[in-house]
């Protein structure tokens, strides 16, 4: 059985938000902290806490191939893929365009599905490997105006209930974080604004994954799903 220290982590959307959030937290607690993403930003404070960053294009599958290639090529496995990578819109559906559902799809959906179809192999033959899934908490309550965001998360939790069942006797354990409304540029400055106070910050969820990760290296159970919300509850 590993140690937390001896855990090499992988963290798609890693450079700002949950992600960079998370790395930083992280990169004092594992072994290695890998980032992706389509921009190397933060660079300066990813390099400070001496986190790598290998640009990506995570809705393009051969630089998710190319992103698994490079970490081995450095002799390096992952042992923990966190797939934060993701972003949203707010709309009408009748005032929906198809092809922004599609993109949506491919970086919520596809993305995760090629990251995990990149990984997973490896952790399969170390018999050990931990898939952490930043999802969202529409997935457990309906909200106006964000039908294609839930469709999408919707999608990534039936993938990832049903693969947890075929993988947990391989070692590798999935599981899915759920947090509700937090201060991230997925909201615009003026609806932040307006519920100051009423979000939770991206360090809070940071801490609510390292403790999922770190519940997860007991032998004898696994938190499979945990949701994050504000103290007073969703907006």
């Amino acid at each position: 059985m590993k140690k937390i220290n001896e855990l090499n982590v992988l963290i798609t959307g890693g450079t700002r938000g949950i992600g960079l959030a998370t790395a930083i937290l992280l990169s004092n607690k594992v072994s290695k902290v890998f980032v992706c993403g389509r921009n190397y930003s933060n660079a300066e404070l990813l390099d400070k806490h001496k986190v790598e960053f290998i640009k990506t294009d995570l809705t393009k599958e051969n630089e998710i191939v190319d992103l698994h290639n490079s970490i081995a090529s450095k002799n390096i496995k992952i042992d923990v893929l966190i797939n934060n990578a993701g972003f949203a819109f707010f709309k009408p559906f009748l005032e929906t365009d198809i092809k922004e559902v599609r993109d949506l799809f491919e970086i919520n959906f596809f993305s995760v599905y090629n990251c995990i179809n990149s990984f997973l192999p490896d952790m399969i033959s170390n018999n050990y490997g931990k898939i952490i899934n930043i999802n969202s908490v529409v997935t457990k309550k309906v909200f106006p105006f964000n039908t294609s965001y839930s469709a999408t998360k919707l999608a990534l939790k039936g993938l990832t209930s049903s693969l947890r069942q075929e993988v947990r006797s391989k070692g590798v354990d999935i599981i899915d974080v759920y947090p509700g409304a937090t201060e991230t540029d997925l909201w615009d400055k003026n609806t932040i604004d307006q519920r100051e106070g009423r979000m939770m910050e991206i360090e809070d969820v940071a801490q609510g994954i390292y403790s999922v990760l770190e519940l997860s290296m007991n032998s004898r159970l696994i938190p499979e799903e945990i949701t994050l919300r504000p103290k007073l509850g969703d907006l």
